[in-house]
């Protein structure tokens, strides 16, 4: 059976005979390229929503000590509340993400 395939050497369109056999071959194979690139986009925005957490936590740091110490003015109330509230969501998306497979 006739087919376009990419030349990988020179990155043009050719026509060749391919097998039946050979045509289930590449589309596996593309098939299990897709899932890599998608697994890897995965890891990548679990690994970018895993560093904004703890940044949240960072900038929690100083409305925290403020109410300990019991200094903590409106700003610090809003902040945590605000700051809460993100990674809230981004727990959510997380979970999301993580039970993709």
């Amino acid at each position: 059976m006739k087919r376009l395939v990419i030349d990988a050497s020179t990155g043009r369109t050719i026509e060749t005979e391919l097998s039946q056999d050979d045509v289930l071959a590449r589309e596996a194979e593309i098939a299990a390229h897709a899932a890599a690139v998608a697994g890897q986009a995965r890891a990548n925005q679990l690994a970018a929503i895993d560093s904004r957490l703890t940044a949240i936590d960072v900038e929690a740091i100083r409305p925290l000590r403020a109410m300990a110490a019991g200094t903590a003015s409106q700003f610090d109330t809003d902040k945590l509340a605000a700051l809460e509230a993100e990674a809230m969501a981004l727990r959510g998306q997380r979970a999301a993400l993580a039970s993709a497979v």
